[in-house]
């Protein structure tokens, strides 16, 4: 009896003398965080290819008339992506329009400065875009994804 008493008290004071019990769901935890890793990897080259042929195409159609202008379409994706990010917030706080207004004021309208900080990396974002356009209408779609790779690379 005293001896497990002992024991106990040992194993309270030095908590790394106990023995470590290893779960099943820790062991399968890297095997996941791997094809985590893979997937997204695929979806990401699988979006970015898709991305770029189809713009490619839509840039190069032969038709009568103009063609859209680019600037439109960048502007468009952006009122896309916010639309997006608003419907994501509302549905984060139970599908309340007050909680969602007073989380936008809060964020946007209370915070200038942080909003100010945000404007010259999009404006940069919007010239990117706008440029990736102009590649796209000039380059093949395979000499732009290897200039991309190299880009990103370097």
């Amino acid at each position: 009896m005293n001896e497990e008493v002992m024991t106990a008290e040992k194993q309270e004071k030095d908590p790394e003398s106990q023995p470590e019990e290893i779960s099943t769901s820790e062991l399968e935890l890297p095997t996941m965080s791997s094809n985590l890793k893979y997937l997204s990897l695929g979806v990401l080259v699988f979006q970015t290819t898709t991305l770029v042929l189809t713009m490619r195409y839509s840039r190069t159609l032969k038709e009568e008339g103009p063609r859209y202008l680019s600037s439109t379409a960048v502007v468009a994706a952006e009122c896309l992506k916010i639309a997006a990010c608003i419907l994501l917030v509302y549905r984060d706080n139970n599908c309340n329009l007050r909680t969602l207004n007073r989380i936008l004021h809060d964020e946007i309208v209370n915070k200038p400065m942080d909003t100010l900080k945000l404007a010259i990396p999009s404006g940069i974002y919007t010239l990117q875009n706008n440029l990736l356009y102009v590649a796209l209408s000039n380059l093949d779609a395979a000499t732009y994804q290897m200039v991309q790779y190299i880009i990103i690379w370097n």
